[in-house]
């Protein structure tokens, strides 16, 4: 092979490797070419020549399996940027499954079809069907099969056996079970119920205000942190939450970081503003909930609704995703609310709150009208 051929070689992808290669192929030839020429013995010459040509097949063996293992490994990377996957903060609203019952299958896979991608349930959960999610992914893409797995951010929650909202499963092993154990055993069947291989997210789940003891979440985390690890689960964190030192300790003593923190958005959590300042030093994303039926569906902001050509239900949630990492849970049951609550999260920092980055009088005017004491810290002019 010429110098020439060489130089062509080695400008392909691969080249580096292939040039090294060749290199060693025309120094052997050289090497046998001139040991054949100091021969006298036919037989010699013959040995020389097969073990000549040996060494370049092999050669040529190595070129092309390091290149397949290259290429194979170049494809998988872009396969996997391709690929990527939604995160807890991709979209800011949420198909969230409470009170379902029997009708979460047919209502996830409307969910679904629709447009949402971020599906929020509960194992072992008193309201949540989590089963049903399972099956309502899986009829949205039997309808359109374009929908992969990979397109939607599946949540659950890991309800504590002794806690308030917790109902037992069929499945579950008879006889008293640690607290590790009961981790353990809600994942396995949140994956066979969510019909998948991984979950994107599991919450702690806490009785409204009534946290846990410190020490038995602590417990829970830790064995949630080895799911995490191994891929099982992307990411963790907790409902109801509204303990700034709680998070902070938490925060502290993980390896595994909390990024989501599910709460209530009502009056009598203050809106979590006194918590804002955590959630942005800690770089937590909220999921608020009980948005319409804790705040009288926004009726208290009826009149600036109809000024922007929005139901107050509409405008509620505008004002919930505008407040900056945060995710608005909805659970209707109608098709065409569905529809009205993904318009809106596509257009709230568009046309229906002009004023977020200037005097940003629509929001201040909103939160008075709802109780939400936005003195104790300017909330309401955070944005994503």
């Amino acid at each position: 092979m010429t110098n020439a051929d060489t130089q062509k070689v080695s400008k392909t992808k691969d080249g580096i490797f292939v040039h090294t290669y060749l290199i060693l192929v025309q120094k052997m030839v050289m090497v046998s070419n001139k040991s054949i020429s100091h021969r006298k013995s036919g037989k010699s010459q013959l040995v020389c020549r097969c073990l000549r040509f040996a060494f370049v097949v092999l050669v040529g063996c190595l070129i092309g399996a390091e290149i397949g293992v290259l290429t194979k490994s170049s494809s998988f990377k872009s396969e996997f940027v391709e690929n990527k996957q939604p995160s807890y903060d991709t979209y800011k609203i949420a198909y969230g499954t409470r009170g379902g019952g029997e009708q979460t299958a047919q209502l996830v896979r409307d969910a679904i079809l629709e447009g949402f991608r971020a599906i929020v349930t509960g194992g072992h959960h008193v309201t949540h069907n989590e089963t049903g999610v399972g099956e309502g992914w899986k009829a949205a893409m039997a309808v359109d099969s374009s929908i992969k797995r990979t397109d939607l951010f599946l949540q659950t929650m890991f309800v504590p056996w002794d806690g308030n909202d917790f109902v037992a499963q069929p499945k579950d092993p008879a006889g008293f079970q640690s607290l590790e154990d009961q981790v353990r055993c809600s994942i396995e069947q949140s994956l066979e119920n969510l019909q998948t291989t991984y979950i994107d997210a599991v919450l702690f789940h806490n009785f409204r205000a009534k946290m846990h003891p410190y020490d038995e979440i602590v417990k829970a985390w830790r064995v949630l942190e080895e799911f995490q690890q191994k891929g099982t689960i992307r990411f963790l964190g907790l409902t109801n939450i509204h303990n700034a030192d709680f998070l902070k300790q938490l925060h502290q003593d993980s390896k595994v970081k909390p990024v989501i923190v599910q709460n209530r958005f009502h009056a009598n959590r203050g809106f979590d503003v006194s918590l804002q300042e955590t959630f942005d030093e800690l770089k937590i994303h909220v999921q608020r909930f009980w948005i319409l039926t804790g705040n009288g569906s926004g009726n208290n902001n009826k009149d600036l609704a109809i000024e922007k050509n929005l139901t107050p239900e509409q405008l509620m949630l505008a004002f919930v995703m505008s407040l900056g990492h945060t995710t608005a849970l909805v659970g209707t049951h109608s098709k065409q609310h569905m529809m009205d609550d993904l318009e809106v999260s596509k257009r709230y920092d568009k046309d229906i709150f002009t004023e977020m980055f200037t005097t940003d009088q629509d929001r201040i005017q909103f939160a008075k009208n709802i109780g939400m004491k936005y003195e104790t810290r300017p909330i309401v002019r955070l944005s994503s």
